[in-house]
């Protein structure tokens, strides 16, 4: 490099740079991933390398540039990796997936070989829908009332498949019912849902037993 001022002042400078050979040595891999699923949007997320890593190297080892190349074809000339996936189940939301990485050295023809660790776990319990207040009124000839419970909506976008509905009373735990001669008065009603992989939420409604009958 040559610089030269106003007044035909001169200096210069010598820039040494060099090209260097990365090896299989110097590759880093990325660490195992866990991701866990705590509401209902996060389902069906994929889970490719963009998220849980590539393998890369550290650049500018011997300049002040340093830097991360990560190991994506056509990003290293000698280096390149490449991955397959075992997936195993462990419960209809949750997986563990098994990355087998292969970095390939084209210069010399030898690879790598390494195992990381992602899991996907269901930590979202279903969302629960229904009503919040619920009224019933007692026979025209007595001061007790037949109750039959409304159904409940319960969504669970992640582990749909297997979910289990429950419905319990403080007067009673006979699902939707019917239940005969419930007396006048306030009760509680809870509405249970519970998905593939055991996570389980409740919703309490207000039920009332009133007596809209006018004195004869």
């Amino acid at each position: 490099w040559k610089a030269k001022d106003v007044f035909e002042n001169e200096s210069s400078c010598v820039q040494h740079i060099y090209v260097l050979k990365n090896y299989l040595s110097e590759v880093q891999f990325p660490p195992d991933f866990t991701d866990s699923l705590k509401t209902q949007n996060n389902c069906g997320v994929v889970y490719n390398p963009e998220i849980t890593g590539w393998p890369f190297i550290k650049t500018g080892k011997y300049t002040t540039f340093a830097g991360i190349t990560q190991l994506k074809s056509g990003q290293n000339e000698c280096l390149e990796a490449k991955y397959t996936d075992v997936i195993m189940k462990i419960c209809e939301g949750s997986s563990e997936i098994n990355r087998i990485w292969t970095v390939f050295e084209h210069c010399s023809g030898d690879s790598i070989i390494y195992k990381q660790l992602i899991k996907v776990l269901d930590v979202a319990p279903p969302d629960i829908t229904g009503k919040k207040y619920l009224t019933f009124t007692v026979d025209d000839y007595d001061c007790f009332a037949d109750v039959t419970l409304p159904d409940f909506d319960a969504v669970d976008k992640c582990s749909p498949i297997n979910m289990v509905k429950d419905v319990s009373t403080n007067f009673g735990s006979n699902g939707n019912g019917p239940y005969f001669n419930i007396p006048i008065g306030k009760y509680q009603v809870v509405y249970s849902a519970t998905d593939g992989c055991g996570n389980k939420s409740s919703k309490i409604s207000e039920l009332e037993v009133i007596d809209k009958t006018a004195p004869v």
